[in-house]
């Protein structure tokens, strides 16, 4: 009866288990459930709204979004690399007006300034 004292040891704890899975001979479940094991709370490696990247693959300026049209807004849909070209376009001209804004005022300032020291 001395046999029955010893431990296994590790390799028939790993096992043993009370779950039954029958398996079919190409891996799908005959009987029984299998359950999978959670990696994350969320969804990973999701593609939505005809994005070719998952969100949170592109982060700029403090701001998180989808590497394949740089959109910052979650959920919106994908523009590809038409709308990268469309926002790169936006931000020249609104450099360029804002430039031509401070040409104006400049210009403004300076001709006030002549008219008083005219008076």
């Amino acid at each position: 009866g001395q046999e029955h004292l010893v431990d296994p040891g590790e390799v028939t704890a790993l096992q043993e288990s009370e779950a039954f899975v029958e398996y079919t001979r190409d891996g799908r479940i005959l009987r029984g459930t299998e359950q999978p094991a959670t990696k994350s709370k969320y969804a990973e490696d999701v593609l939505e709204q005809n994005h070719t990247s998952v969100w949170g693959s592109w982060y700029h300026d403090g701001q998180w979004g989808y590497k394949c049209c740089h959109q910052v807004v979650r959920r919106a849909y994908c523009t590809g690399t038409t709308g990268i070209e469309a926002q790169e376009a936006a931000k020249d001209f609104s450099s360029r007006v804002k430039k031509a804004k401070q040409q104006v005022t400049f210009a403004d300032e300076t001709e006030g300034k002549a008219s008083t020291q005219e008076k």
